[in-house]
This record gives structure tokens, sequence and C-alpha cells, in this order.
């Protein structure tokens, strides 16, 4: 029987509650999705209210749990999660390219997790910050619209969400160590 005390419904909602705390045990050791995604989609509508069942249910957090089964998982299974993290990240920036006001603060909201736990998860796989790498998603779809024979730096600039022509070209050049013209110039040699 669970530790759960004083739980309205009294033995039935403790079942319900027994079994959706078995559903994220799953969920947490073999999924992307934060610890506030997977309460709720098992059914809680407070994800600290999740965490303090988990506690007493298991005798960890969901955190911690999370932490000690990634540790178990062999090399490659640890590096298809956190592709798919990646991946996840890339389709999102992807999908607001356009937007300049798109930062890491709506790529935060968008992933479901709070500015620091996405920079801590950003920083520990790709070494650069979600400021950063957000700027490299950028510059390197700039980067593959030149490629692609596109020739106007400020439309690129543009669709690649920068709203001044002259920081494009200052991070590009940092980016790549060429300026967009000279890349473009470059490229089509």
């Amino acid at each position: 029987m669970s530790t759960f005390i004083n739980l309205p419904g009294g033995t039935h909602m403790r079942q319900i509650i027994d079994n959706k705390l078995r559903d994220s045990l799953e969920l947490l050791a073999q999924s992307n999705k934060t610890v506030s995604e997977i309460a709720y989609a098992i059914g809680f509508n407070d994800s600290g209210y999740f965490s303090k069942c988990f506690k007493l249910k298991f005798g960890c957090s969901p955190s911690d749990y999370r932490k000690r089964a990634f540790s178990r998982m062999g090399e490659e299974e640890q590096e298809k999660m956190t592709a798919g993290f990646v991946d996840d990240v890339k389709s999102k920036i992807i999908n607001h390219m356009s937007s300049s006001d798109f930062g890491t603060i709506r790529l935060a909201d968008l992933m479901n997790m709070s500015t620091s736990t996405l920079y801590r998860r950003i920083k520990s796989i790709t070494r650069k910050s979600p400021g950063i790498y957000l700027r490299s998603i950028k510059l390197d779809f700039a980067r593959d619209l030149i490629l692609q024979g596109r020739n106007n730096i400020g439309d690129i600039a543009i669709e690649a969400g920068f709203e001044d022509i002259r920081y494009f070209n200052r991070c590009f050049k940092s980016e790549f160590g060429l300026t967009p013209s000279k890349f473009l110039q470059q490229s089509s040699n």
C-alpha cells in the first residue's frame, strides 16, 4: 500500500495516483519531455503535486530518478535522447526563424521549461548558451540560403530573423570568418 495520507476518495484515488506514477517511470527514463510535461501528460494538473507524490512513492524526486536512469543507460541511448532534445529545439527555432523577437524566453516557453533549465540543458549538450545556439542556427540557415544562390543579403538577414543588417554582418563574420557578401562571392566562384 502506498504512503499517501488523507487523499480524498480513499483507496480508489490512491490506486489511480499509483497507476499514474507507474506510468511516469517509463516516460522519465525514456523521454525528452520535462518533468512538468510528463506530469501534465499523465494527468496531474500541478507538477509540484506530481513531484511530491512521486517522492513519497519512490523516495526520490522525478528529476533525480531521471538522472539515475540516464546514468544507467548505454552511451548510444544517451546520445539518442540528447539528439532528440536538440532536434526538438532546432525545429522550434526553424519554425520561428523569421521572427526577430523570437529569443530564449519564447524558446523556453515552447519547450515547456524554465529559461534556467533550458540554459542548463542546451549548455551541457552544445557547450553554447541558448542565445548563442539560437543565433548559430539562424546563421546556418542564412549560410544555406546563400549557398542556394540567394544573393540579396538584406532579404537573407530578415528571413533568418535579423532586423539589423549590420548586426547580421558582424555575427556572420564572427561565425564563418567572412562577411555575407564575401561568402556569397566565394560560393558563386
